[in-house]
C-alpha cells in the first residue's frame, strides 16, 4: 500500500496544496509551525475518518473558510484508489471512496496507517479510556467483525440509557431492561475477547524489542485487566428473574461475560426503539432464560 498523492484545501494552515509522494520513505522537514504535522494529520484523516489530534472537525478548517477538502490517492495491490473527505463549518462531513458516498464505518480498514505522535503519551499518562480507544482503533482497521460488534455495543448502550431516561413506569423498565442487558453482555464479551487476544499478540512483539534495547536485562509484559469476570463466569438461572431496582445509567466499557444469549439472525430485539423515542409500555417482557450478569 503506497500513498501517491495528498491534496489539502482550506485544511489547517493550507489554502491549497498538492504533494506527490514516492515509494519508500518520505521525509517532511521545515521550521516549526509550518504545517508538517498537518500533512500527516490529513493522511491519518483519510484512514480513520477523523483527526488523531482533535474531536472537533471545525478546528481542521482554515480560519476564515467555510469548508475544507482532504484527498488522498493511494495504490493497493496494483490498483489505484481515491478517498475524499469534505468538512464543513456546519459540522457536516462527506466521505467519498472512489467517487461514491461512504460511511465512516465503511472507510475504516480500506487504508491502513500507524500514527505515532506526542498525543500518544496519553496511553501511559492518562486513564484507561485512552488505552481502550487505542485498541478499538487498531482492531477496527484490521477486523471488520470487531468494528461491527463495537458499533452494536454502543448502539445498545444508547438505547438502554434512553429507556432509563424516558420511561417513567418502573414495571415497564423492569420488563424491558433485561433484553438490553443481555445484548450488552453478549457484545461486551466478544469485544473483551478480541482485546485480550490483541494485547497478547502485542506483548509478543514488544517483549522482543524491549529485550534488544536493554541487552536482555529486562522483561516487558503487557496485561489486559478486564473490569469484569472472565468468560464463562456466569450462567443462566433456572427461572426468570427481574432486577429489583434497575440503575439509571450504564457505564461505557463492556461489562461481564455470559454466553447464554445469542442474537437472532435478523429479528429486532425486544423493546427495540430508535434513540430519542419513547418505548411504549408492554412492548417487551423478560426473556425465558436471562443471564445472571
Amino acid at each position: 500500500m503506497v500513498v501517491k498523492q495528498l491534496t489539502l484545501k482550506q485544511f489547517r494552515n493550507y489554502e491549497s496544496e498538492t504533494i506527490e509522494l514516492t515509494d519508500g520513505i518520505n521525509i517532511f522537514y521545515g521550521d516549526n509551525a509550518q504545517g508538517k504535522t498537518n500533512l500527516l494529520e490529513g493522511i491519518c484523516y483519510c484512514a480513520t475518518g477523523k483527526s488523531h489530534r482533535t474531536s472537533n472537525d471545525k478546528e481542521c478548517i482554515r480560519l476564515g473558510a467555510e469548508e475544507a477538502l482532504i484527498r488522498i490517492v493511494y495504490e493497493v495491490r496494483g490498483k489505484e484508489e481515491k478517498i475524499e473527505i469534505h468538512l464543513k463549518k456546519s459540522g457536516h462531513k462527506t466521505i467519498l471512496v472512489n467517487g461514491y458516498p461512504s460511511k465512516r464505518s465503511e472507510l475504516i480498514g480500506r487504508f491502513h496507517v500507524v500514527v505515532f505522535s506526542p498525543e500518544d503519551l496519553s496511553l501511559v499518562k492518562n486513564g484507561p479510556q485512552y488505552r481502550r480507544k487505542f485498541m478499538d482503533m487498531e482492531l477496527s482497521q484490521v477486523d471488520a467483525v470487531y468494528l461491527h460488534d463495537l458499533q452494536q455495543y454502543y448502539h445498545v448502550l444508547r438505547q438502554r440509557n434512553q429507556l432509563l431516561k424516558v420511561e417513567k413506569n418502573p414495571q415497564t423498565v423492569a420488563d424491558t431492561i433485561f433484553a438490553w442487558d443481555q445484548q450488552l453482555v453478549y457484545y461486551g464479551l466478544r469485544i473483551m475477547e478480541k482485546r485480550a487476544a490483541f494485547v497478547k499478540k502485542l506483548e509478543s512483539y514488544t517483549a522482543q524489542i524491549h529485550q534488544s534495547i536493554t541487552n536482555q536485562k529486562e522483561q516487558l509484559t503487557i496485561r489486559y485487566d478486564q473490569g469484569a469476570p472472565a468468560p464463562g463466569f456466569c450462567a443462566a438461572p433456572a427461572s426468570p428473574r427481574r432486577p429489583a431496582a434497575p440503575r439509571r445509567s450504564a457505564g461505557s466499557d463492556p461489562p461481564g461475560s455470559c454466553r447464554s444469549w445469542q442474537p437472532p439472525p435478523r429479528a429486532q430485539p425486544p423493546g427495540w426503539a430508535r434513540c430519542g423515542s419513547k418505548i411504549p409500555a408492554g412492548r417487551a417482557a423478560a426473556p425465558a432464560a436471562p443471564a445472571d450478569g
